[in-house]
C-alpha cells in the first residue's frame, strides 16, 4: 500500500508527457476503475455492450457476465494492458494479438469485450490532449478494524515512527524518515498521501495500555450513535408498523441511550447499527420482517449487551427498557419479591438479608411479548400504554 501511494505521489510531481505507455495505461486504468466503483455503488452494474456488464473489481481484474451466463468471467487487468500498449483498435485486432501471444484465450473468445473496455480506455484520455495535464496525486487508505485488540508492537515494529505526519514522505518539512528494512534489506518510507485508519469501539477500555503510543500519531475522532441514519430522506424516523401501532426506531434508541449515559456513562450507549437490519425490512416495505428483526436484535444483542454493561443488575436494565413505567403486560424483564421464608423456613440465620430482596427474570424466548409492538412503544412513551391497559380494563 505504501509503494502504491509512494509511486502516485512521485507520478504526480512531474508532467504526464515524461511518463511511459505502461504508466499513461496504469493511470487511466485507476480512473476506470473508479467510475466503475462509483456505479457499482449505486447498485447498477457498468455495461461493456448491451448483454454484457461489468458486476465487480477484482485485485486482478475485471469481474463480467450476463445473468444470462452460467458462469461470469475475469479480465485480467494484464490483458487489457498488452492490448492497450498494442493500440488495439478492433476487434479483428484483439484476436490477432491473443493468437500470438497465447494464452489470451478468453481474449480471443470474448474479444468484443475486451475491445470495448480497451476501447473506453483510449477514450478516457487521448494522447493529443495529454501534454500539459499531471498525474492526478490520489489518496491511498488503510484501516486497521479493532486497532487496539492488535499487538501494536507487531502491527507496526519499528514502522511506528514512520506514519507521523513530519516523517513522511512528500511532508512540506522535509524531516523525511527512509529505513532499511531488516529482512529484505529494501529502503522503505511512508508517503504523506497514506492515510491509516484505526477503528475500535469507545467502551472498551484495554486502549488505556497503548494509549500513549497511538495518541500521539493518531488523531481521535468520536463517532457517537448517528439518529439521523434512522431516519428517511423528508426527514421522517423510521417506524414499525403492528396492529396500528407504530414504533419510532430514532424514539426507541435515543431514549435508551439517555438513560445508558445517566446510569453508566456516555460511552456505553447503543449504536445506531444494532437496528439497521430493522431499517432495511421498513425500506423494503416488510413491516412484518421488520418486527421480527427488532425482536431478534433485542434477544440476541441488546438485552445480553445491557446484562454485561450492568454486571447482571436487572434493576437498572429493567430502568433502561422502560419497565418499570410499563403495565406488567408489556414488561422484558420480571420483577417479584424473593419469599425467604419458603426458601429457607423461619430462621434467624437468614436476618437482615430477605429485607425487600428480589428476583427478576427475562420473559421467555417465545413469549408474544417480544412480537408485540406496545413493548417497545412503551419503551420511550409509556404514559400511552396506561392509557391502553385502563382502557381494557
Amino acid at each position: 500500500m505504501s509503494n502504491k501511494a509512494k509511486d502516485n505521489l512521485i507520478d504526480s510531481k512531474k508532467p504526464l508527457a515524461q511518463l511511459t505507455r505502461e504508466q499513461e495505461f496504469e493511470q487511466i486504468l485507476e480512473q476506470f476503475k473508479l467510475e466503475i466503483f462509483e456505479q457499482l455503488g449505486s447498485d447498477e452494474s457498468y455495461p461493456i455492450t448491451e448483454k454484457c456488464f461489468i458486476l465487480d473489481v477484482a485485485e486482478d481484474g475485471f469481474i463480467y457476465g450476463n445473468e444470462a451466463w452460467p458462469i461470469n468471467h475475469k479480465m485480467l487487468f494484464s490483458h487489457l494492458k498488452a492490448l492497450y500498449l498494442e493500440n488495439v483498435e478492433s476487434r479483428k485486432d484483439v484476436v490477432a494479438f491473443s493468437k500470438e501471444q497465447g494464452g489470451m484465450g478468453k481474449a480471443r473468445a470474448h474479444a468484443s469485450y475486451f475491445f470495448k473496455v480497451v476501447e473506453e480506455l483510449q477514450r478516457k484520455l487521448p494522447r493529443n490532449d495529454i501534454i500539459s495535464a499531471n498525474v492526478m496525486q490520489r489518496n491511498y487508505v488503510l484501516i486497521i478494524d479493532e486497532i487496539n485488540r492488535g499487538n501494536i508492537s507487531k502491527i507496526f515494529g519499528e514502522l511506528i515512527t514512520l506514519i507521523e505526519p513530519s516523517k513522511r514522505l512528500g511532508h512540506s518539512d522535509s524531516e523525511a524518515i527512509e529505513v532499511t528494512l531488516p529482512y529484505s534489506g529494501d529502503k522503505f518510507s511512508v508517503p504523506d498521501n497514506l492515510y491509516i485508519i484505526g477503528t475500535m469501539n469507545t467502551a472498551d477500555r484495554s486502549l488505556a495500555l497503548m494509549d500513549t503510543a497511538l495518541r500521539r500519531r493518531f488523531d481521535f475522532i468520536e463517532m457517537m450513535p448517528d439518529y439521523n441514519v434512522l431516519h428517511n430522506e423528508e426527514g421522517s424516523s423510521f417506524k414499525v408498523e403492528s396492529d396500528g401501532f407504530e414504533i419510532d426506531l430514532a424514539r426507541l434508541l435515543e431514549t435508551m441511550n439517555k438513560r445508558i449515559a445517566a446510569l453508566y456513562d456516555r460511552e456505553h450507549q447503543l449504536g445506531h447499527a444494532f437496528l439497521m437490519p430493522v431499517v432495511k425490512a421498513i425500506a423494503a416495505g416488510d413491516d412484518e420482517k421488520a418486527l421480527h428483526e427488532l425482536k431478534s436484535c433485542f434477544q440476541n444483542k441488546i438485552i445480553p449487551l445491557l446484562a454485561e454493561y450492568f454486571f447482571e443488575d436487572w434493576q437498572k436494565i429493567r430502568l433502561v427498557v422502560g419497565d418499570n413505567q410499563k403495565p406488567e403486560a408489556y414488561q422484558l424483564i420480571n420483577q417479584s419479591d424473593v419469599d425467604y421464608e419458603v426458601l429457607f423456613g423461619d430462621t434467624e440465620d437468614v436476618g437482615d438479608v430477605a429485607d425487600e430482596v428480589q428476583d427478576f427474570r427475562l420473559i421467555k424466548s417465545d413469549s408474544e411479548r417480544w412480537t408485540d409492538p406496545l413493548t417497545y412503544i412503551g419503551i420511550y412513551s409509556a404514559g400511552s400504554l396506561t392509557f391502553s391497559n385502563q382502557d381494557e380494563g
